[in-house]
């Protein structure tokens, strides 16, 4: 995706203020209405694929 060309870790947010997060276990996702903006689990590596 041409959005994340320059990004290196990005939050994802929904229209009802929930983020997505990642559990402990490193294999699970879920929606948190914590600040993702300042939680580690809410950031994500973006990793460019050819």
């Amino acid at each position: 995706m041409d959005i994340f060309h320059k990004a290196k870790v990005v939050t994802f947010k929904s229209q009802i203020d929930k983020y997505l997060v990642a559990d402990d276990d490193q294999e699970t996702t879920r929606q948190s209405r914590s600040n993702g903006s300042l939680s580690r689990k809410s950031w994500w590596l973006v990793e460019p694929v050819s």
